[in-house]
């Protein structure tokens, strides 16, 4: 399994010489195993980075899992432009929208974004048959790949990602809160069981850390927390790996050392032993067949 990083910060695009090495496009991940279709995690501004690399490749076939519907996850589909050619097919994957009156459909909710004033065209003006699939709590089978989706705490409906391939896996969690939508302090400390399931024993667990302390005592809402969180994360669920992501957009690259320096901290006090890093873009981390990993019990979620 091919992971490659195309972009890591998080609400808004940001550009300039202070953010050149961690880079400033908006979440994109694509995932390479073998010769099956390309398999893209968000479609932030990263997904320009990629098509870059692509070019126009007659026959193109690839899936586009979206985590959720904010812009930054999502700004980046219509400038997908290997798929946007008569020849090409994509499915879409992500959650759809909640409303008063239940819950409406992932392409739905991307009519509702995709359209004029904001946006030129509609879906139905992009070339090549698109498909959209509406993703709850389920697990999906891509050929070998498997990715498994589960709600995690953010603002609105947010699912995090687990994918595995040939005996190796990834967890991808690029919004993630514990006091998001409400939640008290007593919940900062908590581990979802949604959380241990799509991370339980991966070899790379992507994950927020966008906020320091001081922001996430101010924005605890915005459903984002910081870099000790993350290593709580990691070290409850056994990642091997843990991989800083969602940089905040105020966030220059020696700021972004700094969270790395907290992260590295807080995995010395708490005992975590697997490697940490910030997501950079250009990123490229081979993921292979590993021994299966220690069993660690699921938390209780009683408080929700």
């Amino acid at each position: 399994m091919r992971v490659s990083v195309w972009g890591t910060r998080g609400s808004l695009p940001v550009s300039g010489p202070s953010v050149l090495r961690y880079g400033g496009s908006t979440p994109c991940v694509s995932i390479e195993c073998g010769d099956e279709p390309l398999l893209v995690l968000d479609a932030g501004t990263g997904i320009f980075n990629l098509a870059k690399t692509l070019g126009r490749p007659a026959a193109f076939r690839c899936t586009i899992a979206l985590t959720h519907l904010h812009w930054d996850h999502m700004m980046g589909l219509p400038f997908f432009f290997p798929a946007d050619q008569s020849d090409a097919e994509t499915l879409v994957l992500g959650p759809g929208d909640h409303t008063r009156d239940g819950v409406v459909s992932l392409r739905a909710a991307l009519d509702s974004v995709l359209r004029p004033p904001g946006f030129p065209i509609t879906l139905d003006g992009l070339e090549g048959r698109w498909r959209y699939q509406t993703l709850d709590d389920d697990t999906v089978q891509l050929g070998p790949i498997t990715v498994m989706t589960r709600h995690v705490r953010h603002r609105g409906p947010t699912l995090g990602m687990r994918v595995e391939a040939d005996g190796a896996s990834l967890a991808y969690i690029p919004d993630h809160g514990p006091g998001a939508e409400g939640r008290g302090p007593e919940q900062d400390d908590l581990v979802p069981d949604a959380v241990h399931e799509l991370v339980d024993g991966v070899d790379l667990l992507v994950h927020d850390a966008q906020q320091t302390p001081s922001q996430y005592d101010r924005f605890r809402h915005f459903g984002h927390c910081t870099p000790a969180y993350a290593v709580k994360v990691a070290k409850a669920t056994d990642a091997r790996k843990l991989l800083l992501f969602h940089h905040d957009p105020s966030r220059d690259d020696d700021g972004v050392d700094g969270m790395l320096d907290d992260a590295r901290r807080e995995a010395a006090e708490i005992g975590y032993v697997g490697s940490i890093d910030a997501a950079a873009e250009g990123d490229v981390h081979e993921l292979s067949r590993s021994e299966p990993p220690s069993t660690n019990p699921p938390s209780t979620e009683a408080l929700r």
